[in-house]
Order: C-alpha cells, then structure tokens, then sequence
C-alpha cells in the first residue's frame, strides 16, 4: 500500500472518531428518560368539574329500536319472512337423455413419446389427444379406452376388447 493512502485512511478514521464522540456528547447531554423512569413533564388529562361534566350510563340507553334494523340492508326495514307457498308437483316425468352410443376407440390420437425399461419394472410415456402431457404408464394402466398389455424397447401393445394395437416409437428403426 501506498502512503498516500495510509494518510488517507488514517484522516478519515479520525473524522469518524471525532464524529461519534460528538455524538455520544450530544445524545449524553440531552435530558432523555430512561426507560421505566416517569418523564418531568407528563400528560394529565384536564379536570372538569362534576357539575359539567355529563356522563349518560351506557347500560341505560334504549338500543332496541336500532337492534331491531337490520345494519345491511338498504331499506332498514325489520325482516319479515314470507309465508311458505306449497312447491308444484310436475306435470309429467322429465324424458331421460340417451346415453351416446359406445364407440370404437381412435388409436390415431395416441403418440409414443418414450419407452422406460429398468429390469423388470416397464413404463411408456404416452400422449394423447384428450391429455395436454404425456403421462408414464406402465403394465395394465388404461387410456382412450385401451389397456396396456405389452411394452418393449422400441413399441406399446395396447387391447381395446379383442382390438390389439402396436404403437412404435419410431416410424422406421433408426440407423446406428
């Protein structure tokens, strides 16, 4: 380090020093309270005289009237129920919907994204239409209606009844 600044440093230490001792002599001077200890010059609040002084018991007041309107309503009015009116009885039984007629699950809407093979244990990430992620399915697991039967390195077998459909992951084997 170079001398100038050594000077340097040792001129700002000083002013700090100075500086705070100022401060402490300030803070020192000043007659503040210590905590716990009653301040000189405390609040007291004014004396009244009893005879003009007027104090209503708040149990004596009447507050029934103002209990008696409801605070949120627009009217104020008290509440009165109306009285029950019987509920009709329908005319005739509502028609029932038919039920959509089954139909064939579409293979067409289910992408292989990934194949997940650890020893024994066989998982397929697959995608499908009705799905907005690809979820990891592994043996006997079901979507679009179709059961997982069969995975292997490269494709899925699914089942849909006696429906048996083989998704690869790749359109062609690739080259290696």
């Amino acid at each position: 380090m170079s001398l100038a600044f050594l000077r340097w440093c040792f001129v700002v230490m000083s002013m700090l020093a100075v500086a705070s001792g100022a401060a402490t002599y300030w803070l020192w001077s000043q007659n503040i309270p210590v905590p716990g200890e009653r301040p000189l010059n405390a609040w007291e609040p004014p004396k009244r005289d009893a005879a003009s002084a007027k104090f209503e018991d708040p149990d004596s007041a009447d507050y029934s009237e103002s209990f008696a309107r409801p605070v949120f309503s627009p009217t104020r009015r008290p509440f009165v129920p109306q009285p029950d009116e019987p509920i009709p009885a329908p005319e005739s039984e509502p028609a029932l919907m038919p039920l959509p007629e089954a139909t064939a699950p579409d293979i067409s809407q289910i992408v292989l994204k990934g194949v997940r093979i650890n020893g024994e244990d066989r998982q397929a990430l697959i995608l499908s239409a009705t799905k907005s992620v690809a979820q990891w399915l592994s043996l006997g697991n079901q979507i679009e209606g179709f059961e997982v039967v069969d995975i292997a390195e490269d494709r899925v077998t699914l089942q849909s009844g006696q429906q048996n459909v083989e998704i690869k992951l790749y359109a062609s084997k690739p080259e290696n």
